[in-house]
């Protein structure tokens, strides 16, 4: 195992393990922004803990942005294609599999429900669909075509993790312009963001690009 490889395994293991609501905030001359780093795995008291980030914040009058891709909704071309260029289905039943593969104790699956509803129901979904997606990356690089092992090979399975920057740019800052986008043109001006934290430095730069005024507060 590489140096690299290592540093990332201890890093992944701290993040499955960890408790601690690791957050944000954000300002631009109208709007504000709690922006709460999420992970799809993790111990339940954490996600208890960001339940309780959210119901404060809500209290406050601030409504919900969250992240979620929903892969259970999609259609089998768009699941293959997805398998292919990412290297697994990252749908529940996929991260629940993963999970089963974990050996590291208490570790369960982010459950959106458990966020929603805290103190009133503006809880919005911001995100791209699996079918968008998809158009992105065939809009940049072409067609993606299946070969017959594509075709045949389980779609929940082994897992092959894409290290392809050109999909990783789609994941991440094509997504990261999506959220800046529904952030600034939003009817409400105090907003809560649920994502992954590698996206908390990239969606403040988008939104720094639409308005100059947007900063990250100490």
């Amino acid at each position: 195992m590489s140096s690299c490889s290592f540093k990332d395994a201890i890093q992944f293991h701290k993040r499955l393990t960890n408790t601690k609501v690791e957050s944000a905030d954000f300002s631009s001359n109208k709007k504000s922004v709690h922006f709460i780093d999420m992970i799809h795995l993790g111990q339940q008291e954490f996600y208890d803990n960001v339940a309780q980030e959210v119901k404060r914040y809500k209290e406050d009058g601030y409504v919900l942005f969250y992240e979620w891709i929903d892969y259970e909704t999609a259609d089998t071309l768009t699941l293959r294609k997805t398998k292919k260029i990412v290297g697994m289905i990252p749908s529940k039943k996929g991260y629940s599999l993963m999970i089963e593969r974990i050996e590291v104790e208490g570790v369960v699956f982010q459950e959106n429900e458990q966020f929603m509803n805290q103190v009133n129901s503006l809880d919005f979904n911001v995100d791209i669909t699996p079918q968008e997606l998809i158009q992105e990356y065939e809009n940049r690089h072409g067609e993606i075509l299946l070969n017959n092992e594509d075709l045949q090979v389980p779609l929940y399975g082994d897992f092959n993790f894409s290290n392809d920057k050109s999909v990783m740019d789609i994941i991440l800052n094509h997504r990261n312009k999506v959220i800046a986008e529904h952030i600034q043109n939003s009817k409400y001006d105090k907003i809560i963001v649920m994502y992954g934290a590698d996206h908390q430095k990239g969606v403040l730069e988008e939104l720094q690009k639409i308005d100059s005024s947007w900063k990250k507060l100490k």
